[in-house]
């Protein structure tokens, strides 16, 4: 299922392409460009999103992922991945 942001611009979903270990896609509603989100994961299967204020007052999206490994049988052990997006390899200043 796609998770969406609090204020809704963006819809975080699992691309169903096991070649690329079924990467999380954030989708910009308001422009319509999506963007892999580099978190390290393979085989990813569940996402949710939620977002918390920082110290500076502004939002930080936090992913939880459930990742399960890849095809190949590489790093088949079941993971749940959570943290900032911001500072995540794929994250881009000014929220993207």
């Amino acid at each position: 299922r796609p998770a969406v942001s609090h204020g809704g611009r963006y819809v975080y979903y699992i691309a169903a392409d096991t070649s690329l270990g079924n990467p999380v896609i954030r989708l910009d509603r308001e422009t319509g460009e999506k963007e892999r989100l580099h978190l390290g994961t393979m085989g990813n299967q569940e996402l949710a999103v939620a977002e918390y204020p920082s110290a500076d007052g502004m939002s930080v999206p936090w992913l939880a992922v459930v990742a399960v490994g890849d095809d190949k049988g590489r790093d088949v052990r079941n993971h749940l991945y959570a943290g900032p997006l911001a500072g995540w390899p794929g994250w881009q200043e000014g929220g993207k």
